[in-house]
């Protein structure tokens, strides 16, 4: 469980770092890294469901059963 837990938190850490990324860009008006960063959330995203996959299955399997 503990890992699960260490996964998410790396996953908001790097959305977060991206989303100042994409400002800084913007700012900037460097369209490499706009590019980099915005990539690099649609990589999160496909991290996320994932980890709401994993979790999903790892609640089914953890939960009383009605018997």
């Amino acid at each position: 469980m503990q890992t699960e837990i260490d996964n998410y938190h790396k996953l908001v850490q790097e959305f977060d770092d991206n989303v100042e990324l994409i400002g800084l860009a913007e700012a900037e008006g460097d369209e490499e890294i706009l590019s980099e960063a915005e990539e690099a959330l649609r990589a999160l995203a496909g991290k996320a469901h994932t980890l709401e996959l994993e979790a999903v299955s790892y609640t089914h399997l953890t939960l009383p059963t009605n018997r």
